[in-house]
């Protein structure tokens, strides 16, 4: 069974173990423990766990900026720890929160913040995957059109005629449709560049 890997960091050391123990019990696998933001950073970037509970009031480096960049980089999912509900309001205009809790809190409720944090840092991370599929396959749809526009205009075929041409190039060469059209572009550019020249 895989268990979460958990970097720790707050200021105060007592609440630091605090929560060491208490997640360890809860069956996470405390891996780092950092005790301001260049510490958090270095640690975090060096063990890549899962997640990092971080307490807003880490200091070094303006703690909150070394969350923003384990968040710019999705290192980890990253779990708040707030003295006042206000820090978390303040947190959310300028990072994702995944989830948060503010102090004091039981077991049950780390648990679920925990378990929240993660859910929620897979589901942004599945989204941005499926936004680069999306950026990818809408690229190489403009590649495809730019082709066949240039086949309906060099050679005098029709929307459909030129689609199938390349069509049948992919298939026969079995390769992607997009890379046939970039070869396409490039053979007129440089008939282009032959004539001009």
């Amino acid at each position: 069974m895989h268990r979460n890997r958990v970097v720790v960091a707050a200021p105060d050391p007592q609440g630091r173990r605090n929560l060491r123990e208490r997640l360890t019990q809860l069956g996470y696998l405390v891996v780092g423990e950092a005790s301001d933001g260049k510490e958090a950073l270095h640690g975090t970037f060096q063990t890549q766990p899962d997640l990092v509970v971080f307490h807003t009031e880490l200091p070094a480096y303006q703690g909150l900026d070394v969350a923003a960049i384990i968040e710019e980089h999705r290192v980890a999912s990253l779990l708040f720890v707030a003295r006042r509900a206000a820090d978390v309001v303040r947190l959310a205009k300028n990072l994702w929160v995944y989830a948060y809790l503010v102090e004091p809190f039981g077991d049950e409720e780390l648990a679920t913040a925990v378990e929240v944090a993660l859910a929620n840092f897979h589901k942004v991370a599945a989204l941005e995957q499926e936004n680069k599929k999306l950026k990818k396959d809408l690229a190489a749809r403009k590649v495809v059109e730019r082709a066949k526009g240039l086949l309906m205009q060099r050679r005098g075929w029709s929307e459909k005629e030129s689609y199938r041409y390349l069509q049948k190039l992919s298939m026969d060469r079995s390769v992607p449709l997009s890379q046939v059209a970039h070869e396409v572009i490039r053979m007129f550019e440089e008939e282009k560049l032959a004539v001009d020249f």
